[in-house]
């Protein structure tokens, strides 16, 4: 069965630790990062995806302009990523069984990828049940994740910057890891070191 899962794409940081600028609108091959982020998603089997934007909105809403997304803009970004991931939550469509948490500065995770969790959370994902899908690469578990509904409610109420992990930690037996054959979910290019190690590639 195939089950509604959004992807929320996280786009509302400052960009603290890249010198270059705002690393999202860094370029690749000629495309940024959020363009080609944004377009591996698109062609992914998602029932349908949401940006949230913060640090200069009007900037990544004009590069936004070009695709058919959603995009809503988190006025508490500076506050941590929990905070855009609460906005995420609360604009997700009503029927949405699922969503996956994507990290805009990761354009190496390709279509595949994406498809491969989406595919284990149709498998596996029983209504009444709890499931958190995880990539995985050498035994060492990635990004991005899928939680299903049940999950919803308490990744709205996170705090801080370091995002859900200790509701993955808390919530272990419901865990799927999924074996994936690509470096690039441990890839985000938050420095002018990553962002020139990852052109090279």
């Amino acid at each position: 069965m195939n089950y509604k899962i959004c992807s929320v794409v996280l786009a509302a940081g400052s960009s603290r630790r890249m010198k270059l600028g705002n690393k999202l609108m860094l370029k690749i091959k000629n495309k940024t990062i959020l363009s080609q982020t944004i377009e591996n998603i698109l062609y992914s089997d998602f029932s349908y995806s949401i940006v949230i934007t913060g640090h200069q909105n009007k900037i990544i809403k004009k590069l936004l302009n070009e695709y058919e997304i959603f995009s809503y803009y988190n006025p508490k970004y500076k506050e941590g990523i929990s905070t855009s991931i609460a906005v995420g939550i609360n604009s997700l469509k009503p029927y949405t069984d699922g969503v996956m948490i994507c990290l805009s500065d990761m354009p190496g995770i390709t279509k595949n990828t994406y498809n491969l969790l989406i595919a284990a959370f149709n498998k596996k994902y029983e209504k009444n049940k709890p499931l958190i899908v995880i990539p995985e690469y050498n035994k060492k578990k990635g990004n991005p994740i899928l939680f299903s509904k049940h999950f919803f409610s308490k990744l709205k109420n996170l705090k801080g910057d370091i995002g859900a992990k200790n509701l993955i930690k808390k919530n272990n037996e419901h865990t799927l890891n999924i074996k994936i054959n690509e470096e690039t979910i441990f890839t985000d290019i938050d420095t002018a070191e990553a962002y020139e190690k990852f052109k090279k590639n």
